[in-house]
């Protein structure tokens, strides 16, 4: 499983294990945030052009919090960028040719993958937590 963290200032992020000292530790979300859903995935890209939303089916019936982390590997070229966190709207690509966009509504988490022009085949491999409303 991967995990994002995030030390307090002071504090190396690499070599620290006292939690106390990190402000996130997806590992132990539990702690901070009620996770609905969590998982990964990956998708191919093959070709120009090519296009594709994944759907990721939720029950909690409101547009919930989510966090969508994406590493993009260049498979012609053999390159790979690590894990980056999206923003939902135009999220981390590996140029301006291939990104993603996500989106929740009350029922799905939306990924969307877009390449609009470069011939080069990508990989995406992403993680995703789905978390619910803690008063609930």
């Amino acid at each position: 499983m991967k995990v994002f963290r995030v030390s307090k200032p002071t504090f190396n992020v690499l070599t620290e294990t006292n939690k106390r000292n990190l402000s996130v530790d997806s590992a132990n979300f539990e702690a901070i945030m009620r996770i609905q859903d969590r998982g990964s995935g990956t998708y191919t890209i093959t070709n120009a052009l090519d296009s594709t939303t994944v759907t990721i089916p939720h029950t909690l019936g409101y547009p919930a919090f989510y966090q969508f982390f994406i590493k993009w590997t260049n498979v012609t070229a053999g390159t790979t960028q690590g894990y980056k966190p999206s923003t939902g709207i135009g999220g981390p690509g590996p140029t301006t040719l291939i990104n993603t966009q996500t989106a929740i509504d009350a029922s799905n988490l939306y990924i969307h993958f877009r390449n609009t022009g470069t011939a080069d085949d990508w990989k995406a491999d992403y993680y995703y937590y789905i978390g619910r409303d803690p008063f609930n």
